[in-house]
């Protein structure tokens, strides 16, 4: 069941990518950005692995829209509910929450991520898990 969202209560804030290169998180065939707001960080992705699958949750459907056209073909942008998203094949999950959303990700998300899988969470924690590196202000998770 989806949790509801409030779009006045998680404003959009891009994420800064200057490090995301320092990450060491494989080749991922599959990369899920949950808020993925203007696509920046998807951009990134697409431009230094151009193999993956891209998928972008953004409830904001203005913000949705022109990240899809910006990244025309190379990206699906999902104007739905995060809460609803399907991980269970993704190798990358990444997400910059508000840190009262981060215990929700671990209890919705955490089980259905397979094993090897990162999460890569910009600028919060998620308060029931050690990560297995910090670089700058992302934290990065293994399942």
């Amino acid at each position: 069941m989806a949790r509801p969202v409030n779009l006045s209560d998680i404003p959009f804030v891009p994420s800064d990518t200057t490090h995301l290169s320092e990450l060491e998180i494989g080749d991922p065939s599959l990369v899920v950005d949950l808020g993925s707001g203007d696509g920046k960080v998807l951009k990134w992705f697409r431009d230094n692995y151009p193999n993956a699958e891209l998928i972008g949750y953004e409830l904001d459907e203005g913000r949705a829209t022109a990240s899809q056209n910006e990244l025309a073909n190379t990206a699906q942008i999902l104007n739905e509910n995060m809460w609803d998203a399907d991980l269970s094949e993704a190798d990358v999950v990444y997400l910059y929450w508000m840190a009262h959303l981060m215990s929700g990700f671990y209890e919705t998300f955490w089980n259905q991520l397979k094993a090897g899988a990162f999460v890569v969470s910009y600028q919060f924690a998620i308060p029931e898990l050690t990560p297995i590196a910090q670089v700058e202000y992302f934290y990065i998770y293994q399942k």
